[in-house]
């Protein structure tokens, strides 16, 4: 894996479910895809973590805010989850790990310029979002 690429520093990791690859977004703003199958095939991978499952209901308070945004979520159906910030470019602002089985995280957009933000809920096997106007 990887013999045939460049060495370049990336931003962005995903684990493309479906297409069972790993995609890496670079700052030279490239975006390559590694082919897992040859060091994890599909069969070593749990089917749970590859079903589509119901997505958690999330509730995003104040919209809009000058700030602090409380996210408010149902049990996320994985072992990890991570909330990002997205501006409306589609740019990732903010990145951090949440507790899929906790119920409630907080993010301070305060820093960020006035605009329209979209708040992601990710995890294995799916994601929500919720945009939120910064006033």
């Amino acid at each position: 894996m990887g013999t045939n690429l460049p060495i370049v520093a990336s931003y962005d990791l995903s684990w493309n479910i479906e297409g069972h690859q790993l995609v890496v977004g670079s700052f030279g703003r490239s975006m390559f895809a590694y082919d897992l199958e040859p060091l994890v095939p599909r069969t070593t991978v749990a089917s749970r973590d590859r079903r589509k499952s119901r997505a958690p209901a999330i509730r995003v308070f104040p919209v809009p805010t000058s700030g602090d945004v409380q996210i408010t979520y149902e049990e996320i159906p994985s072992r990890v989850a991570e909330l990002r910030v997205y501006d409306a470019s589609g740019k990732m602002l903010q990145r951090r790990a949440i507790d899929p089985k906790g119920k409630q995280t907080d993010v301070n957009l305060s820093l960020l310029p006035r605009g329209t933000y979209i708040l992601s809920l990710n995890w294995l096997g799916g994601g929500i979002s919720q945009q939120v106007i910064r006033l």
